[in-house]
């Protein structure tokens, strides 16, 4: 009994003209639903197609199509432009077909490569910006309908919708706050900062700059959208507006939906940008999303895939990104198809896809080490999250961004300005880079010391401290298991750690054939620390522990005997870090304390204290019963008091003043300066930091008889946790009313 039914099929492309070049076609054939039951390779033209018994006296969708790498989806191959036709297997055993130019020649396929990087941007301590790549991360790459789809397909009361929304002038919002982030999690900085962040479209055009800005009604702030131009002035801001107004007045003259429909098409480099606006399109949008292909990232970030597309047509392209967190695949990049699809890609463009989300976590490749001439050996104390370590040098300055030999940190802290003799707090990290033969017999372990100056003895760092390897099995993905390197106790010598192997743990006996282990570039999982203190936990509570601290390093062999500097290893210090690697001095015997180096940290983790008094005419400081505080003469002075405090004065403050909506520049301080700072522009403060200064009404009235006035104080803490600010901040506002006695 036959298990198939054969179907021949006779194809014809009709105009072919000598030089043509003709494609290689196949015959898809799909249920009426789209499940896949066969195909053929048309071999000039013919063929015999077989089907499943079990479709005699049922409709039988076949599509023309050329030849795909997987099994066919009846979408991708009408995505492609295959040619369709429907028929009842029981009526026809043979399939003659002729395709007109128009039908065959959309069927010549093109070879797209794509090619990207996935970067996080991390803002460094000394104010540059640097980009760390995303590895062994999971992007997702869909090809987006074309736009003109996507019009068609809005409903008539759609497209006028559409139309309001492109006819509102938007508001263009402020820039949008900056986290710097460090492996060890966000920093949330109270100011706002530029972000750097590359446009997603390959519409560019600085005329419809529009990605990101407020309209009442159906248009929001997209958190997802990406500037493709920085408007910078307010002339800047009236140019684009002016010239946008001109593009799309037209509209409102237009009374036939066709005709909108039809114009809406035609301004469609105009419009890609404003779309990213208006949020009810984006279900729209997803309709005409079709994904294709999946790759993994390589240790610097960077992928690659190849896609067949019509050759008379030009790719769009979503990309979205997810990474492993150990235990799932968690979403890192997923702007909204509006705003994130690359319209008209050009084939071998590298892509960036620069995510901003908090949670993803960058690798970072060791920083190549220019160590001292004759030195082979060498352990270098490294840095305090991305604070290189100066150590004592005898000689020179330590630029903004290291750690003093004092142990404080002048640091970049956007629009705070540079925060100088600023402490250490929260949870630091160690980074501690040595030569490429270590470990060895002799150099297996290390360990990290603590102690306050001029305390006897030392404590011992021991909080954990892992690195991830890749288990890879084949046809599998891989798996991110954890290599603890420490606190280990060994010959009653406890919390060493492991230099990190030459190799991971070796696949295990019961692995299937083929699967590796290996180690990833660092810092894929946040491996880059090689010891952990967490300085809210120092004894005595956080207004006690606040203080000079000594860090120290050492290096044991695989019998935990301690090693002597100079044996056969030498401790090395940075000397200068650049984004292209770093260069080392030797250690002086200042930095040597019983075969340990010795630097030192200022660690305080205080918060700070904001407190307005109230305004005050000589002795009265009282609001009446209707709230005001009342002058009888413009030269009665008004008290403005305030206290901007920090136990250590590790603090810088700003207040403001502001009229109505207007700022009172004599009575707001301005600069961030350090709390304690005297004078503070008009401001007097006291040794314990109460700040006091009397305006005459007439400074802070401005030409008005009566006002109501905003006074808004932020105290902000100086601390850091080697990557950015850490906080303890504290803030007031207070209101009052200046008038004149009735």
């Amino acid at each position: 009994m036959n298990k198939s039914i054969d179907v021949g099929i006779n194809l014809e492309l009709l105009g072919v003209e000598e030089g043509d070049t003709l494609p290689g076609l196949f015959a898809y054939a799909f249920d009426k639903n789209g499940k896949f039951i066969g195909r053929q390779e048309l071999d000039g033209g013919k063929g015999q197609l077989q089907l499943p018994v079990e479709m005699q006296g049922k409709s039988v969708r076949v599509l023309i199509a050329p030849e795909l790498e997987k099994e066919p989806e009846f979408s991708a191959l009408k995505r492609l432009g295959a040619y369709e036709t429907r028929f009842n297997l029981r009526e026809r055993l043979h399939l003659p077909l002729a395709l007109s130019p128009l039908d065959w020649r959309r069927l010549l396929l093109c070879i797209c490569y794509i090619t990207g990087r996935v970067v996080k941007s991390v803002r460094m301590p000394d104010g540059t910006v640097k980009y760390l790549p995303i590895c062994h991360a999971r992007v997702t790459i869909c090809e987006v309908d074309r736009f003109p789809l996507i019009i068609k397909a809005l409903p008539d009361d759609l497209i006028w919708r559409l139309r309001d929304n492109l006819l509102r002038a938007p508001e263009f919002p402020p820039e949008p706050p900056e986290e710097i982030i460090g492996p060890l999690g966000p920093l949330n900085l109270f100011n706002s900062l530029t972000v750097d962040a590359k446009p997603v479209s390959a519409i560019r055009s600085a005329s419809f700059a529009l990605n990101s800005a407020k309209v009442a009604g159906d248009v929001h702030e997209c958190e997802s959208c990406q500037k493709s131009e920085v408007i910078s002035t307010a002339k800047e801001t009236a140019a684009l507006r002016a010239t946008e107004a001109a593009v799309f007045a037209p509209l409102k003259s237009i009374a036939s939906v066709a005709h909108l429909r039809a114009t809406l098409i035609e301004l469609m480099p105009s419009l890609l940008p404003r779309l990213c606006l208006i949020d009810w399109l984006e279900p729209y949008f997803l309709h005409h999303k079709h994904c294709f292909r999946t790759v993994m990232t390589d240790d610097d970030g960077r992928f690659h895939a190849l896609m067949r597309y019509p050759c008379n047509d030009i790719p769009d392209l979503y990309f979205s990104v997810d990474q492993w967190s150990g235990s799932s695949w968690n979403s890192i990049y997923k702007p909204s198809l509006r705003c994130g699809t690359h319209w008209n890609y050009r084939c071998g463009t590298e892509v960036t896809l620069v995510v901003t989300d908090s949670s993803a976590v960058a690798c970072s490749p060791a920083d190549p080490v220019d160590a001292p001439d004759g030195v082979g050996t060498w352990v270098m104390p490294y840095m305090v999250g991305a604070m290189p370590i100066f150590g004592e040098p005898g000689a020179g300055v330590a630029p903004d961004g290291w750690v003093k030999p004092s142990g404080y940190v002048d640091y970049s802290a956007g629009s705070l300005g540079t925060l100088s003799d600023a402490p250490f707090g929260g949870t630091l990290g160690f980074r501690l880079g040595y030569s490429q033969n270590i470990p060895m017999a002799g150099l297996k372990y290390y360990r990290f010391s603590y102690r306050k100056v001029g305390a006897i003895d030392w404590s011992q760092m021991s909080a954990v401290v892992s690195r991830h390897y890749v288990h890879e099995v084949p046809g599998q993905l891989p798996s991110f298991p954890v290599y603890p390197l420490g606190p280990h106790t060994l010959n009653s010598e406890a919390n060493l750690f492991e230099f990190k192997p030459d190799n991971p743990p070796a696949a295990a006996p019961g692995d299937p054939a083929g699967t590796i282990t290996y180690w990833p570039e660092d810092d894929w999982f946040g491996d880059i620390y090689s010891a952990f203190l967490d300085t809210n936990a120092l004894p005595g509570g956080v207004l006690a522990a606040a203080g000079q601290y000594e860090i120290k390093v050492e290096v044991f062999d695989s019998a935990a005997n301690q090693v002597p500097v100079g044996s056969i290893f030498s401790f090395i210090v940075p000397k200068t870090v650049t984004a292209s690697g770093a260069t080392a001095r030797l250690a002086t015997a200042g930095e040597l304390d019983a075969n340990g180096f010795v630097f030192r940290l200022r660690i305080d983790n205080n918060p700070s204290t904001a407190i307005i008094d109230a305004p005050a005419i000589s002795s009265v400081s009282v609001t009446d019963s209707c709230g005001f505080l009342r002058y009888t003469n413009p030269l009665n002075p008004v008290t403005l008091a305030f206290h901007a405090r920090h136990p250590n004065n590790q603090a810088v403050f700003g207040l403001g003043v502001i009229r109505g909506t207007v700022g009172v520049a004599a009575a707001s301080v301005s600069g961030y300066p350090q709390v304690g700072t005297t004078p503070a522009s008009a401001y007097v403060c006291d040794a314990a930091g109460n700040y006091a200064q009397s305006f005459p009404a007439a400074t802070l009235l401005g030409g008005c008889d009566n006002a109501a006035y905003a006074i808004t104080l932020g105290v902000y803490g100086k601390a850091t946790n080697g990557w950015g600010r850490i906080g303890y901040d504290a803030g007031e506002t207070r209101a009052f009313a200046l008038a004149q006695m009735p």
